[in-house]
């Protein structure tokens, strides 16, 4: 299988903590700012969500 590019184990490790953190703090920013729901707050969780999968994607190639 070939691979898109390569990167530091440590490099990897760290945006995988990253993402676990990001997925983890998700509710928690979106309650902070919104407490009701919203258009803003849904697009807000959208974006988070396709960041995830955009940073998922480039992790599987690395």
């Amino acid at each position: 299988m070939t691979r898109g590019f390569e990167v530091s184990k440590a490099f990897f490790e760290n945006l995988v903590k990253h993402l676990v953190e990001v997925e983890e703090q998700k509710d928690k920013l979106l309650e902070e700012y919104f407490q009701e729901p919203s258009k803003e707050r849904d697009e807000l969780e959208k974006l988070i969500d396709n960041y995830i999968k955009h940073v998922e994607s480039l992790l599987k190639k690395a």
